[in-house]
């Protein structure tokens, strides 16, 4: 079994805490509305998604157990001058990104087409780390991956979008 080279503590709270969170969602899933045409109900899906994340969770807090026992401070490994460099900033501009994309559609500020082809454009323009070249491709897998996405969500998922 490989070692993890994070602290095993925060990743004992990281697993307890998606344990938390799957119990949150499958207790949530109790007040769906009861679906027409789906034989198992609406809240099937979200209850059996909670119930194996709390699982796979169940089994890295159990996977963890033993390091805790033997936790001690880990030295700083040098850094391998050929690992691709880390880009935290980078994250969380894409994280801001998604909770943009959903507010500027929950507040009725653009439509489903619009704000999916901005956010693609604009996660793919940052995950290239902003090349220039890259950026007509870009725009050109948006607007196919949006509008094969709004096809499918309204044609055959029947998905109102906004």
């Amino acid at each position: 079994m490989e070692k993890s080279a994070a602290n095993p503590k925060i990743e004992l709270a990281l697993a307890l805490a998606l344990i938390g969170f799957s119990g949150v969602i499958f207790v949530g899933a109790a007040g769906l509305p009861e679906p027409r045409f789906e034989p198992l109900g609406s809240a099937a899906v979200p209850r059996m998604l909670a119930g194996l994340m709390a699982f796979l969770s169940a089994i890295w807090v159990i996977r963890l157990l033993p390091g805790l026992r033997q936790a001690q401070p880990a030295t700083a490994a040098p850094r391998d001058p050929e690992a691709p460099r880390q880009h935290p900033k980078l994250a969380v501009a894409v994280l801001i990104a998604v909770f943009a994309f959903v507010a500027v559609m929950d507040f009725g500020l653009a439509s489903f087409k619009v704000a999916g082809i901005g956010f693609v454009i604009l996660c793919g323009f940052l995950l290239t780390h902003r090349d220039m070249r890259k950026l007509p491709w870009i725009a050109g897998y948006a607007v196919v991956l949006v509008m094969a996405c709004d096809f499918a969500f309204t044609r055959f998922f029947y998905i109102n979008l906004p």
